[in-house]
């Protein structure tokens, strides 16, 4: 059980830096004075 526990947190991990790094790159396009995690949040919202 251990072993899947890590995984499912490195998983989750993984996610959170490819969110925060996509979120990087908008702001970049946007040259917005917007939060990475404002961005995000914005972003799981609007799902």
């Amino acid at each position: 059980m251990e072993l899947r526990e890590t995984m499912e947190e490195l998983i989750k991990n993984k996610s959170k830096e490819r969110l925060l790094a996509e979120a990087k790159e908008i702001r970049k396009a946007m040259k917005a004075d917007v939060s990475a995690a404002e961005l995000i949040r914005a972003d799981r919202d609007a799902r």
